[in-house]
C-alpha cells in the first residue's frame, strides 16, 4: 500500500492523484468497516492506513513540497473559470456516449463525455449488480458481496456528478475538491468502477452462478438504456455533418450487444437445463472466452478501427515527430539565448518550442506563477471566460496584431524578437498607422516570421532605476507611456532591503543612459551564466520569471535577487567586469529530499522490526 501512495503521487498529475487516493481511501474504509466493523481490528486497520500514508506522502516529499510551494504562489487555471461544485455539466443525452463513443463524432467532441464502456462491458456490469441483488435477497453469501455495492454506488454517484445532479454537486464546494475539474478527471474512475463490475459479471458467467432470469433482466436493462439514448440522441446527431458516424457506431454496438446477450443467455440456459456438471462446465468455460472476444471486438470495431483506420489516415511511421520544420531550423541558426518568440493562430503549439531550444512567452498549463497572467493581461484588453488570457496564454482566440503601443511594449519587455504567423502582420490599424513597418518580414515560406528589432536584451544592464511602493504600482508604471523602458527599470520598494535601496540611489546619482546588453554565456534550465562589464554601477536584469529558489552569485559571492519590472529577476552590480550566475536551488526541494530519505529509512526499519504492521 505504501507503493500505491508513493507511486500515485510521483506520477505527477495532482488532480488525478487526488481523486484516485480519495477513491482508494473510501474503498479501504468501506472494506475494513464491512470486514471488521467493531473492536480493535477496525482501529488497527485505521492505524495501518494512517501509517502507510504518512510514509507514502513522506517518500514523495521531494515532489510534494515544491508543488505545494508552487501552489501557494500560482494561479490555478482549473479553479478559476468554473462555478464551485458545478464545472461542466453534460446533457442527459450525452450519457449515450458511454455506450457508443462515436455517436456524435470523435471521442470528447460532441458527446460531452471523455470515456466510454461499450455495450458488452455495460451488460456484464449490470449483470453483476442484478446477480448481487438476487443473492442479497436470498441471503446467499458470495465473494463479490462487498465489492458490488461499493463499485455500483461509486459509479452511480460519479455519473450523477458528471450529469449535474444537486444531490452530489456539493462535493465540488469542499476544500481541495474545489480545485478539481471533475468532467475530465472523474472519467478514469468511472471507467475503472465499470471495469470491476464487468469483471465480476464475467466471473458469474464462468463460475456457473448465472440464472437465466437474472441474465434476461440485465440484458433488458441495457437494451432499454440503448433505446432511450438512441431516441434522445437521434435528433441532435442527425443534424451534424458526421451523422453517418452515429448510425455506424450505434448499429455496430447493437450487433455486439445481441451477440454478447446470446452468449450470456446460452450459458444461463445450460445451467438451468439440469445438464451434467461436466457439460455445464464446458459450456460456461466457452462463454468466458467468447465474451472476451466481444469486449475486444467491440473496442476494435467501435473505436480503434474507425478512428485510426477508417475515418482518419495514419501518419507515415518513418516520419519523426520531433523533426524540425524548416522555419524551426531557421530560428535555431540564430542565437536563441538573446531572444524569445511568439506564435499565433496555432502555428506553433505552446510549450513545444522548448523541445527545440527556443524560448516562448506563451504557455499552456494548469498552473501559472501568480504574476505571469496579470503581467500579460495588463498589455492587452481584458477578455471574458473561454478566451485566451482568461486562464491561459496560447496565442489563440485573439487578433494579436500588436498594433497598440501597450501590446508592443509587452514584446519589448519580454525580448520577443520573432513573431510567427500564417497570416501577415499589418503595419497598423485605424488611427495607428506607421510610416515604416513595425515588424520586418524576414522569412516567408511555409510560415511567415517577422522580426521586431526594438526590444530589450534578455540580459540587460540598466543605469537608472525607478522605485514604486508596491508590485501593482510597478506594473502600472510599466504601462505608463511616459516611462522609458529602455532607460529605467522599475523595482518595488516593498521587496528590497535598505542596503539595496542605498545602492539604487547610488545608481540613480550617475548620468542617465540607455540600457546595454550583457552576454549570456550559458543558459540551462537550472543555471544561467552571464558576463557583464559596467563602467558605472547598474542593475543587471535577466527577463526570466523571478521565483523562490533562484539564487544569484556575483564573482563567486551570493547576493540578493531583486524583482525587476514586476515579473523578472535582477542583481545590483558595481562598476567593473562581473561573472553572474543564477542558479535554481529551492529550499523546498532540499527539505523534500530530506523528508523522503527519512521516510525511506523509517519504512526499512518498520519492515525489519515490525513486520506485523503489514506495510509491504
Amino acid at each position: 500500500m505504501f507503493l500505491t501512495v508513493f507511486l500515485s503521487i510521483n506520477g505527477g498529475s495532482p488532480e488525478s492523484t487526488f481523486l484516485a487516493l480519495v477513491f482508494g481511501y473510501a474503498y479501504y474504509l468501506y472494506r475494513i468497516a464491512t470486514d471488521a466493523p467493531h473492536g480493535a481490528g477496525f482501529l488497527k486497520q485505521i492505524g495501518r492506513l494512517a501509517l502507510v500514508n504518512i510514509i507514502g506522502f513522506g517518500g514523495a516529499a521531494l515532489l510534494l513540497l515544491p508543488f505545494l510551494e508552487y501552489l501557494s504562489r500560482s494561479f490555478n487555471a482549473h479553479a478559476g473559470p468554473f462555478t464551485p461544485g458545478l464545472d461542466i455539466v453534460i446533457h442527459r443525452r450525452d450519457l449515450f456516449g458511454y455506450l457508443v463513443p462515436l455517436a456524435a463524432g470523435p471521442l470528447g467532441g460532441g458527446n460531452g463525455v471523455y470515456g466510454y464502456f461499450g455495450m458488452t462491458a455495460t451488460m456484464l456490469a449490470v449483470l453483476a449488480v442484478a446477480t448481487w441483488i438476487r443473492e442479497w435477497r436470498s441471503r446467499q453469501a458470495t465473494v463479490s458481496a462487498d465489492l458490488v455495492p461499493f463499485f455500483a454506488v461509486a459509479v452511480v454517484l460519479m455519473i450523477l456528478k458528471r450529469y449535474g445532479i444537486s444531490l452530489v454537486q456539493w462535493i465540488g464546494y469542499l476544500p481541495l475538491f474545489r480545485m478539481i475539474v471533475f468532467y475530465k478527471y472523474l472519467e478514469p474512475l468511472i471507467g475503472f468502477g465499470v471495469a470491476v463490475l464487468c469483471g465480476i459479471g464475467l466471473s458469474h458467467v464462468i463460475g456457473r452462478k448465472l440464472h437465466a432470469k437474472t441474465a434476461a433482466v440485465a440484458i433488458a436493462i441495457v437494451l432499454t438504456m440503448f433505446v432511450c439514448g438512441y431516441v434522445a440522441f437521434l435528433p441532435y446527431a442527425a443534424d451534424r455533418p458526421n451523422a453517418w458516424m452515429f448510425f455506424g457506431s450505434t448499429t455496430t454496438g447493437l450487433v455486439v450487444l445481441v451477440v454478447a446477450a446470446a452468449i450470456v443467455l446460452a450459458a444461463a440456459g445450460h445451467r438451468s437445463e439440469g445438464a451434467s456438471a461436466g457439460a455445464v462446465r464446458d459450456k460456461t468455460l466457452f462463454a468466458g472466452p467468447a465474451l472476451m472476444v466481444c469486449l475486444a471486438g467491440e473496442l476494435f470495431l467501435i473505436f480503434i478501427y474507425p478512428m485510426f483506420y477508417k475515418y482518419s489516415e495514419q501518419p507515415d511511421k518513418s516520419v519523426n515527430a520531433f523533426s524540425r520544420a524548416p522555419y524551426i531550423t531557421w530560428l535555431q541558426q540564430k542565437d536563441a539565448r538573446t531572444f524569445r518568440i511568439f506564435a499565433r493562430n496555432g502555428v506553433l503549439t505552446p510549450n513545444w518550442p522548448g523541445v527545440f531550444g527556443l524560448s516562448d512567452i506563451r504557455d499552456l498549463d494548469a498552473m501559472y506563477d501568480k504574476r505571469y497572467l496579470p503581467f500579460v493581461r495588463a498589455f492587452f484588453p481584458p477578455q471574458g471566460p473561454g478566451k485566451d488570457l482568461f486562464d491561459r496564454f496560447t496565442g489563440m482566440n485573439l487578433d494579436y496584431s500588436f498594433s497598440s503601443p501597450s501590446a508592443r511594449r509587452m514584446l519589448q519587455l519580454s525580448s520577443v524578437r520573432y513573431l510567427i504567423t500564417d497570416t501577415p502582420f499589418a503595419s497598423g490599424r485605424g488611427d495607428l498607422q506607421f510610416a515604416d513597418p513595425v515588424f520586418n518580414l524576414v522569412y516567408n515560406h511555409e510560415v511567415q516570421i517577422y522580426e521586431y528589432p526594438a526590444i530589450l536584451p534578455r540580459a540587460a544592464v540598466f543605469y537608472g532605476v525607478e522605485t514604486e511602493l508596491m508590485d501593482d504600482d510597478s506594473l502600472k508604471r510599466l504601462l505608463d507611456p511616459a516611462h522609458d523602458i529602455f532607460q529605467r527599470a522599475v523595482v518595488a520598494l516593498s521587496t528590497i532591503s535598505s542596503d539595496s535601496a542605498r545602492k539604487i540611489d547610488q545608481i540613480n546619482g550617475m548620468p542617465p543612459r540607455k540600457a546595454t546588453a550583457a552576454y549570456i554565456a550559458r543558459q540551462e534550465s537550472r543555471e544561467v551564466d552571464i558576463e557583464a562589464k559596467l563602467d558605472q554601477p547598474g542593475l543587471l536584469t535577466l527577463n526570466d520569471t523571478d521565483y523562490p529558489g533562484w539564487r544569484a552569485d556575483v564573482d563567486g559571492s551570493e547576493v540578493p535577487i531583486l524583482t525587476v519590472n514586476y515579473l523578472f529577476r535582477g542583481v545590483l552590480l558595481e562598476k567593473g567586469a562581473h561573472q553572474v550566475r543564477f542558479r535554481y536551488e529551492p529550499a523546498s526541494f532540499r527539505w523534500g529530499t530530506a523528508v523522503s530519505v527519512l521516510s525511506l529509512i523509517v519504512l526499512v526499519l518498520a519492515a525489519r522490526f515490525h513486520p506485523r504492521l503489514g506495510l509491504g
